[in-house]
């Protein structure tokens, strides 16, 4: 009797497998028609994302967080003296806060390599985004009470 539960097991799995390939052959042509839509798609959002780099060449960026301490020092003493040159990105949670294009800047601050924490600036210069980390400098505005150092490492 152990012959037909092994021959009940194997007919099982031959079944689903069998199920899996129909199913594969049904929707292969359906991701083979939408495969170059998605390719434009793609192609259509690294082209904007290209164009913003170079409109905003030299531009900049300060990037923060709903980090408690800070985020009450860069809003309370940084924000009010930024240039105005600069855009502000909120980031609080996975929600990003911004006036610029949610694409764009999810793909600005993805595409980073930073080595710190948050804040930082971004500067935009050849058409390419450059990241600095600026944590370790709030932390010392913070401790001093003192904004003019890092509105100064900011705003140059």
């Amino acid at each position: 009797m152990k012959w037909l539960e092994k021959f009940r097991d194997i007919s099982l799995v031959a079944f689903l497998l069998a199920i899996g390939a129909i199913m594969f052959l049904l929707f292969l042509p359906i991701f083979i028609l939408a495969l170059p839509f998605l390719r434009s798609k793609d192609k259509e959002n690294e082209l904007e994302y290209q164009d913003f780099l170079r409109t905003q060449n030299e531009g900049k960026f300060l990037v923060y967080t709903n980090k408690t301490k800070s985020k009450a020092f860069v809003e309370n003493e940084i924000l009010p003296n930024l240039d105005k040159e600069i855009q502000v990105i909120y980031i609080e949670g996975k929600a990003v806060h911004t006036e610029v294009n949610y694409r764009i800047v999810n793909r600005l601050l993805y595409d980073q390599k930073v080595v710190g924490g948050f804040p930082w600036v971004i500067k935009i210069a050849s058409g390419k985004p450059y990241y600095t980390s600026i944590n370790n400098q709030l932390s010392n505005a913070i401790k001093e009470n003192n904004p003019c150092k890092i509105l100064a490492i900011i705003n140059d």
